[in-house]
């Protein structure tokens, strides 16, 4: 799936020992994970540390721009975030995996950043931060916008990000 006529990952995250990588050329929306602790194999098969090709079915056929791990792995597509879990709180294997839509915002190919709570990302256009953050209340994770009161913060347009957690 990965090469040179295919196309190489546009994005990547480790979690629960496996190497995740996003979206190609040819299959955009796709995602591999490689055996458990074994980065540079990606053999697909049944076994709960085998290697898995998971495809993000959404109407619309988006390039995955960033993943992260959190609790599972949260995917940003050009049109909507994705949540990648277990079935069940159970970790992510070829036959317990869930992948649902989190919210419609889109996202810039700009990699997030983890705060302490939540994920903060660029929204598509490149002049919007967004916030995602996990609701109890929803089960599941929302997007916020964290520039509606102050939109001409980013109106030149965000080139990078970075979190800095102390005064120095």
């Amino acid at each position: 799936a990965l090469s040179p006529w295919n196309g190489y990952a546009g994005a990547l995250t480790f979690h629960q020992g496996r190497l995740w990588l996003g979206g190609n050329k040819l299959r955009p929306q796709s995602v591999w994970a490689s055996k458990v602790d074994d980065y540079t194999n990606f053999e697909v098969g049944t076994d709960a540390d085998d290697g898995m090709d998971l495809t993000i079915l959404s109407q619309k056929r988006d390039r995955i721009c960033w993943m992260m791990a959190a609790d599972g792995i949260l995917v940003g597509t050009e049109s909507s975030e994705w949540a990648i879990s277990g079935e069940q709180g159970r970790a992510i294997t070829p036959t317990s995996f869930d992948i649902k839509r989190q919210s419609g915002e889109g996202s810039s190919s700009i990699p997030p950043v983890m705060a302490p709570q939540s994920l903060v990302y660029v929204k598509q256009g490149n002049t919007q931060l967004m916030e995602l953050s996990y609701s109890f209340q929803d089960d599941g994770w929302i997007s916020q916008d964290l520039t509606l009161l102050a939109e001409q913060m980013c109106k030149p347009g965000v080139k990078q990000m970075v979190i800095q957690r102390l005064p120095y």
